[in-house]
């Protein structure tokens, strides 16, 4: 199996095969089979050993690009359509939920970005056991029944039965088909490409900024002259053609088969009621083993207090803005720019980590975000035009570091192991992303529009000390200016 550069330290996947083989073919002796001669047991390990290295892709075969083309074209349906969560809300403020507050609806927005983070975690295991295929198609069901049935939500005389629903479709659906989608892109994806692992990931997650600049413009168009029901049906059946095509185009990643193989080695050797407790164990109770390493710690704190800053900073922009004085038309303007520098910044910087090490572009890239917070957002004032400016810099930091969420995942485990280590860090990504907002936005009303810039810049910069760390930790605690992590 093919080896990350300077990750001689992590187990090697045909090691792990041959001593799983041995194990088993041990218990089988044990249990009195004896049939089976020295000769047929070396034919065996010599079978997987080459099973091994042939499922091993580097991100060149065909059915590699088709799944990156799947992915991407999934997310931009699920995690596009999620970013024009700002303009559905303000549309519900004025029609159907004109009767709740900003805080209540802003519930429905929280629920599905919780979610959205949460359900890797429980997706996770289930990915590492019976791959993309069933995330895909149920996340993708999930999301677009949620769309459809949220079109028929417009009736302002029913407003505790339309928030009901809209939290039920919007925000739960909509929410775990978004999580289960991104679980087995970024698993597939991940998994399928090795020396170019860093630009696949940003291609595929670029599909979340590219629909960022898509939706909200469609949605705002659409609205006008439609109205909500055939604007959003509209969207759903964009969505389903685009969800329907990532279910076809994903494949598991060729690593799956020989991890099946594995497990039929297991259960002939312990039986079945033994290989589901093996089974429950990994769900369960090894992912708390993940955070026994320090590295992985360190960039599970890292990322998720980026998290924090990000949908924080997402949550409060326009009530920002509007503290300003800037208009709706020119917010509206800003999420689109924040989004399309997003998407820039997640195909240029998933290519420079490949160039130059995961852990060093994050670096680089977290000590921006500090740069464009107190450089730039702390200095836009009533000005427009540096509001544009620091939305560029801005969504190019923060596509770029959560682009490479995923990436930095996959180089702290192998590849059966993917599942279990990402569904760790998204526990406390989840988190952040359910206090982020009425947090952020307790900073912005208690102590203003520049302190809570700063808080953000902070926030930034406690990030930064901590990837910092993780890249130590990664090298054994010895620093070295060279090192291609």
């Amino acid at each position: 199996m093919t080896q990350l550069p300077n990750f001689s330290r992590k187990t090697s996947g045909s090691s792990a095969s041959l001593k799983t083989l041995c194990d088993a073919s041990s218990a089988q002796q044990s249990w009195g089979d004896s049939e089976k001669g020295l000769s047929e047991l070396e034919d065996e390990i010599r079978a997987i050993k080459q099973a091994e290295r042939a499922s091993t892709s580097t991100g060149s075969s065909l059915s590699d690009w088709t799944t990156l083309l799947g992915g991407f074209m999934s997310l931009v349906a699920t995690g596009g359509i999620g970013n024009a969560t700002g303009l559905v809300q303000t549309y519900w403020e004025n029609n159907q939920l004109r009767d709740f507050s900003s805080r209540d609806i802003g519930w429905i927005a929280g629920t599905n970005i919780c979610l959205s983070l949460f359900l890797p975690v429980l997706s996770g295991p289930v990915y590492d056991r019976y791959g993309p295929l069933w995330l895909m198609i149920g996340g993708s069901a999930s999301f677009v029944v949620g769309v459809f049935v949220m079109s028929f939500l417009n009736n302002p005389e029913l407003p505790q039965m339309t928030y009901g629903l809209l939290l039920l479709t919007w925000g739960i659906m909509g929410g775990a088909g978004n999580g289960l989608v991104a679980t087995a892109v970024s698993g597939a994806v991940c998994q399928r490409f090795d020396k170019r692992r860093g630009l696949a990931n940003g291609i595929a997650s670029g599909g979340n900024s590219v629909g960022g600049v898509v939706w909200p413009m469609m949605l705002r168009e659409t609205l006008n002259r439609w109205g909500w029901q055939w604007a959003v049906r509209l969207l759903g059946g964009i969505a389903l053609v685009l969800v329907a095509l990532g279910c076809v185009l994903v494949r598991p990643p060729p690593q799956m088969v020989v991890t099946a193989k594995r497990e039929a080695e297991i259960k002939k050797a312990e039986g079945r009621k033994e290989a589901k407790a093996k089974v429950l164990k990994t769900c369960v109770v090894e992912g708390a083993e993940c955070f026994k390493k320090a590295d992985f710690v360190w960039m599970t704190a890292s990322l998720a207090i980026f998290q924090f800053t990000v949908m924080g900073v997402a949550g409060t922009l326009p009530s920002w803005g509007e503290g300003q004085g800037f208009d709706q038309t020119s917010l509206f303007n800003l999420v689109a720019v924040m989004n399309a520098a997003a998407a820039i910044g997640r195909i240029a910087v998933g290519a420079l980590s490949d160039a130059i090490g995961r852990f060093n572009t994050c670096v680089s890239i977290m000590t921006l975000s500090v740069v464009v917070m107190f450089g730039l957002f702390f200095n836009v004032g009533g000005m427009i035009w540096k509001f544009y400016v620091f939305a560029a810099f801005w969504g190019f930091v923060y596509g770029a570091v959560l682009m490479m969420i995923s990436v930095l995942v996959r180089e702290q485990c192998n590849h059966e192991e993917f599942g279990r280590y990402l569904s760790a860090c998204h526990v406390a990504l989840s988190i952040a992303g359910l206090v982020c907002v009425p947090l952020s936005a307790q900073m912005l009303a208690s102590f203003g529009p520049q302190m809570d810039v700063v808080f953000f810049g902070i926030l930034c910069t406690v990030s930064l000390l901590f990837m910092i760390l993780t890249r130590w930790a990664f090298l054994d605690y010895e620093w070295s200016w060279t090192s291609k992590v």
